[in-house]
Parts: C-alpha cells; structure tokens; sequence
C-alpha cells in the first residue's frame, strides 16, 4: 500500500503508552491543523497515531507551530478504519 503524502500545521506532539483491559497503547499523538477546503469550509484539528512512544524526541527541538508532510495510510481492525501516520517530514525553515 503506498503512503498518501499530507500536508499540514503541526501544533503539538504527545507520547502516548498505556494498557487497560483488553486495549494497549505505544504512540506518539500529532495533532495537526488540516484544511477542510476540499469539501468543507475553514479548518479544523486532527489527531494522527505515529510510530511509537520512544520516538517524541523527534519533535523535541521543533518550534510549533510548524509546517509538516506527514505520509498516512489506512489502518484496519477489522470493524474500523484509520488513518495513521508512517514517516514526518517537518519543514526545514521550522525545525
């Protein structure tokens, strides 16, 4: 499956580890300002699951907001889909 290149307003980023019940959790949280433009109108907030928890210290020197490529693709469980994040491409000018 090829990646599906994104461009958007990063604002922040959280690691994210944790179990309960039957749910695990090892990521780092990107919440991103995405253009609604393409079928909608103004902007709104996401959030992408990327990697793992052990990779926040790629973000650890960038100023946010920042401009990024984010390459996504769609995950499924079965029952759900997603988009995940796979590679982060910050702007250089910002990083």
């Amino acid at each position: 499956m090829s990646l599906i290149p994104f461009e958007c307003t990063i604002f922040g980023a959280k690691a994210s580890k944790f179990e309960m019940d039957s749910f695990s959790e090892d990521c780092v949280h990107i919440h991103a300002m995405v253009d609604m433009s393409e079928n909608g109108y103004g902007y709104g907030f996401d959030k992408f699951n990327y990697g793992t928890s052990a990779q926040i210290d790629e973000f650890k020197d960038v100023k946010f907001p920042t401009q990024a490529t984010l390459f996504l693709k769609m995950q499924s469980s079965g029952k759900k889909s997603k988009l995940v994040c796979e590679k982060v491409q910050i702007k250089k000018a910002n990083s």
